[in-house]
């Protein structure tokens, strides 16, 4: 029978009884690939040039003439995770020189397989010591803290704080392909933010953690794979090569050469830039992001502490504002960046779980810019600003979900547990705030001496006539202290009272007046149970 006539599954035996030839029946002087010989470093096995070339997919790696022909050079690696390449009789690891190209792609597969893990190890690392930090605890200890042992005044010329001003616009500007850098959010820098070091002492014992696990999300993004640096390299021997033939040939020079050197040398390099390891460098945004945020909550209700001190410098509660504002900046453009890495990636989910952040971040900056200007603007212009904002949530949050519904129309469980419900909860946020503004419930934090002077005022004989609205306001029962009837909270509408001197059970006492009346002689609350 005719070989080339046969079956393909004819052919497969034939080939199989061609392999196991013995050496007897090889020809060296006949100088075709089928009858020259290589003998493997490792384990000394013995085959054919041809047959080795076809175990180890030579094909994928250089061109050739046909199927049998001449090799006529390099082709792309192949895209993929790719094994060692290993002897057909004993699995030992081929790494003779001709076949380098495979099994150092197939090492830098492993190490890139490493890499991952590590990146993946550390990420789980940062997440669990974020989870353990307890947000609530450190703002209510920051509150707390804020009656300092003593204060240094600020004084600050306005030429150093628009010079600071200026740096922080600077940094803001730069492009950046990992998240800004944790010496920039130490609130004492004075190069950029310039806070007195006794309040920043206060405030960093308390935050520790949260800095820590910044740093450690940090360290991931600076790892940098092997197929990432095996690119880069190969990238910047081809472009600095262009430009020196750029340079001595200026007479044909394009153009603009730089850029006319990177598509060149971006072409020739024959694979786009390594992408499998991107997943982890957002996560690792993600991971930092969060944490600034928590920092900015943090850092608002030491601010809160501060402010509501007597005589508290402005331009110390100014520096601190900044420096808020500035965290919450630094948040908007690495998520502006991690973005631009999961878009470029194709990993749609990512996309939209960082539009979700982004989300997240506008409603803590309007929280905070109504914060600042609440006292500064009128109630119609901040409603104006709240019901645009909402409707910008809403508008986004919609894109959103039609684009990735565009690319990926599957697994709507996994939108609604990892977008949906999140955003309705910021949604939530949002017209939460509209209605506070709407209804004048922003106010200014009461200080200790003024809560004080309100219950030397009222001068009650024993404490239990302070209590708590559901949302937090605090309202006087006169008289005996007991609820005898049920009416409405002036701040938010809420039921507050109760009947038959029992208590609603969605208002709570208000601990902080009571122990303040205590001190003051109050004797012990009638109807505490």
């Amino acid at each position: 029978m005719c070989p080339e006539c046969a079956s393909p599954e004819i052919k497969s035996c034939i080939a199989d009884l061609v392999l196991q030839r013995e050496l007897e029946f090889i020809d060296p002087d006949a100088g075709t690939l089928d009858e020259l010989l290589i003998t493997l470093p490792n384990c000394k096995h013995v085959f054919t040039v041809e047959t080795l070339d076809g175990h180890c997919d030579m094909s994928e790696y250089y061109e050739r003439d046909g199927v049998d022909g001449e090799w006529l050079g390099l082709k792309a690696p192949p895209i993929g995770f790719r094994k060692p390449p290993t002897c057909p009789t004993c699995r030992s690891a081929i790494t003779s020189p001709r076949y380098g190209r495979v099994f150092k792609r197939a090492d830098l597969d492993i190490l890139e397989n490493n890499v991952a893990f590590h990146m993946s190890q550390a990420l789980q690392e940062v997440i669990r010591r974020v989870s353990s930090v307890p947000l609530k605890e450190i703002c209510t200890r920051l509150k707390n803290n804020a009656s300092l042992p003593s204060l240094q005044p600020n004084r600050v010329k306005e030429k150093t704080i628009n010079k600071r001003e200026r740096q922080r616009k600077a940094l803001l500007k730069e492009t950046r392909l990992i998240p800004i850098n944790s010496k920039t959010l130490d609130p004492s820098d004075k190069t950029l933010h310039g806070v007195v070091p006794i309040e920043v002492k206060v405030w960093r014992q308390a935050v520790q953690p949260l800095l820590n696990a910044y740093r450690g999300a940090e360290n991931v993004t600076n790892i940098r794979s092997s197929h990432q640096h095996a690119w880069e390299a190969s990238f910047s021997y081809l472009y600095r090569k262009e430009m020196e033939d750029i340079t001595n040939d200026p007479d044909n020079a394009p153009p603009n050469p730089h850029e006319y050197a990177t598509q060149l040398a971006r072409f020739r390099v024959g694979q786009p830039p390594p992408r499998a390891d991107k997943r982890f460098y957002v996560e690792a945004f993600w991971a930092t992001i969060s944490i600034r945020l928590s920092l900015a909550e943090a850092t608002t209700s030491w601010l809160a502490g501060l402010a509501s001190r007597k005589g508290y410098p402005k331009i110390s509660q100014y520096l601190w504002e900044t420096y808020t504002v500035f965290l919450l900046k630094t948040c908007r453009q690495d998520a502006e960046t991690a973005l631009t890495i999961a878009t470029e990636s194709e990993s749609h989910r990512q996309v939209l779980k960082t539009k979700l952040i982004l989300l997240r971040i506008d409603l803590e900056q309007f929280r905070l810019n109504i914060s600042k200007s609440r006292n500064s603007q009128s109630r119609e212009i901040l409603c104006e600003r709240a019901t645009e904002k909402l409707q910008e949530a809403h508008n986004s949050a919609a894109a959103a979900l039609a684009q990735y519904f565009d690319m990926r129309d599957q697994d709507e469980e996994w939108v609604r547990q990892n977008f949906g419900d999140p955003v309705v909860n910021i949604l939530q946020e949002f017209g939460k705030l509209e209605r506070s503004i709407r209804m004048e419930t922003f106010y200014e934090p009461l200080s200790l001496e003024e809560m004080s002077d309100i219950v030397k005022g009222l001068n009650f004989g024993h404490t239990g006539h302070f209590y708590k609205c559901p949302n937090g306001h605090t309202f006087v029962i006169t008289e005996c202290g007991g609820a005898t009837q049920v009416s409405i909270c002036p701040e938010c509408g809420a039921q507050i009272g109760g009947t038959s001197h029992r208590l609603l059970d969605s208002n709570v006492r208000d601990t902080e007046f009571e122990a303040l009346a205590a001190t003051h002689g109050a004797r012990r609350n009638p109807w505490a149970t």
